[in-house]
């Protein structure tokens, strides 16, 4: 009984518990590690987003599937970076939580916008099917939270630009 006590005020100590919430947020990583490499797009409003830059195959089928909404604050997203302009077609399976997909051209202007790609935790399809994004025409994809302020201000024809190292390092010559 004497250890039940012990474990039961040692998680409630350890783990910052509040009678109003337990912050879920701290049982997860953020998806942006501190070690990995990030950059910083800026939309024309002047919206900031702190992006991972996605460029091999393994990186690119993955996307967000596995990282949990707690992962991924409102100004990050993953930057799909692709080496032409060809039509890109998305699926969401294992994604925790629904998606703001924007498709890019070579300038960085945007083409089109899927507003809220709903989630499908897991991989099977037998009680919903995972959805699949219409393919569209574009060279660079960025894909946010669908609920992200910022990003709800972003529209079709807008542009960004990059504010921190422009990756053209990955381009191949």
């Amino acid at each position: 009984m004497r250890l039940l006590i012990t474990a039961y005020l040692f998680f409630f100590l350890s783990y910052g518990y509040s009678n109003e919430t337990i912050n879920i947020a701290s049982k997860y990583n953020n998806f942006i590690s501190h070690s990995s490499k990030s950059y910083f797009i800026q939309h024309e409003r002047k919206e900031i987003f702190q992006v991972k830059i996605l460029k091999s195959n393994t990186e690119l089928s993955q996307g967000f599937s596995g990282i949990r909404a707690e992962q991924v604050e409102d100004h990050q997203g993953l930057f799909f970076w692709f080496p032409s302009t060809s039509i890109k077609n998305f699926w969401m399976p294992n994604t925790f939580f629904d998606l703001r997909i924007i498709y890019l051209d070579k300038n960085l202007k945007v083409v089109h916008i899927i507003e809220k790609a709903p989630h499908h935790i897991g991989f099977s399809e037998k009680k919903q099917q995972i959805y699949r994004a219409p393919g569209v025409k574009s060279r660079y994809v960025l894909e946010i939270k669908s609920s992200s302020a910022q990003g709800k201000k972003i529209k079709v024809g807008d542009l960004f630009k990059w504010i921190k190292e422009n990756p053209t390092i990955f381009q191949k010559k």
